[in-house]
């Protein structure tokens, strides 16, 4: 997608050049959206240098501000539009990567020409429509205003004359159509425009990357598969932003705790995907169906959430202790000590205790799901003799009690996961453990509730159908 201020930024700021890297960059954005393409695979994608790629990228950094680098991972963060974790489709205005951006043709055009075009591919993206027109005056510079490009009358004439001449796939007319002393610029389309565009399969091509580099040179999924495995894991990303987001409403939308939260997400999802190639091999005939292996996934990942959550509470645990002996050393001995490792000290534990409680609202939401939705295909499957079958043949259960033995399962599978992350906490820890004991007690109490809640729901169901 080509956001609003994208746009704005291609029109107003980009030689012509920097138009097709910026073009080229989009298709290559994972969630967070950095850049997952290597600078020379870059420059050749728009038939340039990598030298002058280079200058490009540089730019971008130092002048333009498109660009940030992370000095953590040595990647580029794109700093304009917005992640897909952001899209919200009733409410974010966009243009389509139309293919005719990354062909030959559309690259030789000049800056003014490519302007025009990008104006009128991002208009019509919006109106769905085949056929772009502007008064021409618009176009025009006129003395004492700037006008949207701007050009003069000749110039115009020309940009329309080299989009004519540049035989672009898609673009069927551009001239100047007149009526009663107005003027309009109009540019068409084919009618099959608004089908031919790109997509960004960035995230897709890291999932296979990942799993070819943890050993599965020829078990790599199909890509109907791999979408399963996305889907779980844009669901993971998504509900962690927006966990941190409900909690720091107030605080607004810090960037560095975003990033913070993105990096922790990024890398539970590696994990889990390390987790699932461990185990694919064995599994590879259950796991063919995209629905079960979606639900193993979500398993493995709901498992290194937990796992997560409690190291997280361990570390809160343990530098609390120690910030515990900076304060008993300054009560005994009148002096300060530790000076901004103390303040940094305190910073980094509430930076923690926010992961953790961020991490404690995803596992609870996740399992709750898990939960609902078992228990709403059983209410479901005792309602008729056609619904049974249908949630049977979905489920891939041989009777209703396989259903309710798989829920009974998932509570108890918690319960001792939730039990050995108790037994992680070390003794050695000066701050009492009942800290970390009380946070999963809680945490599993609200399971069971909701657990219990739903039990009693499909009971009464089930009793209403048979009286």
């Amino acid at each position: 997608m080509i956001y609003k201020d994208t746009y704005h930024l291609m029109m107003n700021s980009l030689s012509s050049t920097e138009i097709d890297a910026c073009l080229a960059m989009l298709l290559h954005l994972d969630w967070e959206n950095r850049l997952r393409i290597e600078p020379e695979h870059l420059a050749r994608q728009i038939g340039t240098t990598s030298k002058y790629m280079g200058d490009i990228l540089r730019k971008f950094l130092r002048d333009k501000k498109v660009l940030s680098k992370d000095r953590k991972d040595d990647t580029y963060a794109f700093r304009y539009g917005q992640s897909s974790l952001q899209y919200d489709e009733r409410t974010t205005k966009y243009g389509k990567k139309f293919s005719l951006y990354y062909t030959p043709q559309f690259r030789s055009l000049s800056l003014n020409a490519k302007r025009l075009l990008i104006m009128a591919l991002f208009r019509i993206s919006e109106t769905r429509d085949t056929e772009f027109h502007i008064p021409r005056l618009r176009l025009i510079r006129r003395s004492g205003q700037e006008g949207r490009l701007p050009l003069t009358g000749t110039q115009l004439l020309d940009v329309l004359q080299e989009l004519r001449d540049a035989q672009i796939p898609g673009l069927s007319s551009a001239e100047i159509v007149q009526f009663q002393g107005e003027a309009n610029v109009v540019i068409r389309f084919s009618d099959d425009i608004q089908q031919a565009y790109l997509e960004n399969h960035t995230e897709m091509n890291l999932v296979k990357r990942e799993l070819f580099k943890l050993g599965l040179h020829r078990l790599v999924p199909s890509d109907e598969l791999c979408h399963a495995l996305l889907s779980v894991g844009y669901h993971l990303f998504k509900s962690m932003l927006e966990a941190d987001f409900a909690m720091n409403r107030r605080e607004g939308e810090a960037e560095e705790r975003r990033q913070g939260i993105l990096r922790t997400a990024r890398h539970m999802y590696n994990t889990a995907l390390a987790r699932l190639a461990a185990s694919f091999p064995a599994k590879r005939m259950e796991l063919t169906n995209k629905d079960k292996l979606a639900a193993y996934f979500s398993a493995i990942v709901h498992e290194v959430m937990t796992q997560e959550m409690a190291s997280c509470s361990y570390q809160v645990l343990q530098q609390e202790s120690l910030l515990d002996y900076y304060m008993d050393k300054t009560k005994q001995e009148g002096i300060t000590y530790g000076g901004p490792e103390v303040k940094a000290l305190v910073l980094h534990i509430d930076g923690m205790k926010r992961m953790a409680a961020v991490l404690e609202t995803v596992c609870q939401q996740w399992l709750l799901s898990r939960v609902a939705t078992l228990s709403k295909d059983l209410s479901e499957a005792a309602r008729s003799t056609q619904d049974q079958e249908r949630i049977l043949d979905r489920r891939g259960w041989t009777s209703i009690e396989e259903g309710k033995a798989q829920l009974r399962k998932l509570l108890k599978h918690e319960e001792e996961l939730l039990a050995a992350m108790r037994a992680h906490v070390g003794s050695g820890v000066r701050v009492p453990a009942r800290v970390l004991e009380e946070a999963m007690e809680r945490y599993f109490v609200e399971i069971q509730t909701r657990a219990a809640d739903l039990a009693a729901k499909n009971s009464r169901m089930n009793t209403d159908k048979t009286a």
